[in-house]
């Protein structure tokens, strides 16, 4: 059982790159040669990964356990399982001859031991708890309280233990859970989890209460001011700094001190965060919900208004509204508006946009041959036209601008037009359609 940093097969990599058969293949040549079976095992299905950003990432399964037919057959019950991985290089390998449930891999312990943990030392209040427990019995012969310090220390820490940093045991094992089912998913683009952790840190805000938990240049509390915004203004800073340093007992800003680090349009904007009379700890709240708590409805309603404005941004009738209010409020039959519309969107089945779209079709204008077919050019700009327009009488209609698109052009032309006018031009490009 090991690192044996070689694999059996192709279906044992996920990467871009493959492996030379000739290297798998002289390891399944030595596996036969010692007469070994692979074991199988439970778990996840990669050992190994690079952790490099996609389309780099690599996992592959290194680590794995053999056996010959007398082992299989002195343990018929052996069980080997992929373990996660933490903060180790491979997925630890866990085997058992009697088979086993996840959660028996040790002995039950009635009480477990005292351990100083080394997190305890990060925390300011670690130093001044020592200090004052063992300061307690300095009145006594050393002697005689050495046994009671000792065990002073063990109950007070572990009592400031749990109420500091809750049940770490529990918490380590849900991390550990999170672990498990990320290395689960093989295929998983590291750069969108940075997105994803990116978008959640927008939607998501402190409220401040005794701004002891709130670090000023890390977090997002400062109301419509991305935090990021802050650090390009301040390349030196302490990223330890906690909003508490600018409360005053009396539970007001410190006006001299926020003025001093911030530059004034973001001192206005902390001013404004009103501090409750009441010292509570800070919080995480929802953004798009008066309460702070997240509800469907509100994250409905903001991937709603998220939708609309990348809409707005890449549609062309949402970016000219003018048109549209003036097309729909006209008088023209419904089939004439819907071409228009379709007009402006530039959907038509021109020649060029059927190139684009991989057919084997020429772009340029069959009647031309001067440019290529655009929607613009097969319905106003194509020479063949120019007869058509002039005789037509509508004011503009040969006033083409090739700096513009469709849309811009048709906004400044409906100006000059009135219905009838518009409904002469729809009638016109509809028999050209």
């Amino acid at each position: 059982m090991g690192d044996f940093n070689e694999y059996i097969h192709e279906g044992e990599q996920l990467s871009r790159s493959r492996r030379l058969e000739s290297s798998m293949r002289n390891f399944r040549m030595a596996i036969d040669d010692c007469a070994l079976v692979d074991l199988s095992f439970e778990g996840h299905a990669f050992t190994w990964c690079n952790y490099r950003p996609s389309p780099n990432t690599t996992h592959v399964r290194l680590d794995r356990a053999f056996g010959n037919n007398a082992w299989k057959d002195l343990f018929p019950d052996c069980k080997v399982l992929h373990l996660p991985k933490g903060s180790l290089d491979h997925l630890p390998i866990l085997i058992s001859t009697n088979g086993f449930a996840r959660q028996s891999f040790l002995p039950p312990v009635q009480s477990e031991p005292f351990r100083f943990e080394k997190m305890w030392r990060r925390h300011s209040e670690c130093a001044d708890l020592i200090v004052s427990n063992w300061s307690n019995f300095s009145g006594l012969p050393s002697s005689d309280c050495t046994v009671d310090k000792l065990n002073c220390m063990v109950d007070s820490p572990s009592l400031w233990n749990k109420n500091t940093f809750g049940h770490v045991g529990r918490n380590i094992r849900e991390l550990q859970k999170e672990i498990d089912k990320a290395n689960s998913m093989p295929l998983l683009d590291l750069d969108k989890l940075k997105n994803y952790e990116k978008e959640l840190d927008e939607l998501l805000a402190r409220k401040i209460g005794n701004g002891e938990d709130t670090r000023v240049f890390e977090d997002p509390w400062i109301p419509n001011l991305p935090h990021q915004m802050i650090l390009n203004q301040l390349p030196h800073y302490d990223p330890h700094l906690c909003v508490n340093k600018f409360i005053s007992p009396n539970r007001q800003w410190i006006r001299e001190d926020v003025a001093h680090i911030f530059p004034a349009n973001v001192a206005n904007l902390i001013y404004g965060i009103t501090l409750g009379r009441i010292s509570l700890d800070d919080s995480w709240f929802w953004r798009f919900n008066p309460t702070g708590h997240y509800s469907v409805k509100s994250g409905y309603k903001e991937y709603c208004r998220e939708v609309l404005s990348a809409t707005s941004r890449s549609d062309k009738s949402m970016q000219h509204p003018d048109v549209w209010r003036r097309v729909w409020k006209s008088k023209l039959p419904g089939k004439v508006k819907h071409f228009v519309w379709r007009m402006v969107k530039e959907i038509f089945l021109v020649c060029s946009r059927l190139t684009q779209k991989g057919l084997d079709v020429p772009p340029a204008c069959p009647f031309c041959d001067l440019e290529d077919e655009s929607t613009f050019h097969a319905l106003l700009g194509c020479p063949a036209l120019g007869d058509l327009w002039r005789r037509s009488g509508i004011p503009f209609v040969e006033e083409l601008d090739e700096d513009i698109d469709l849309a811009e052009w048709f906004e400044c032309a409906l100006t000059q037009w009135n219905d009838d006018q518009l409904g002469l031009l729809s009638n016109l490009l509809q028999s050209l359609d």
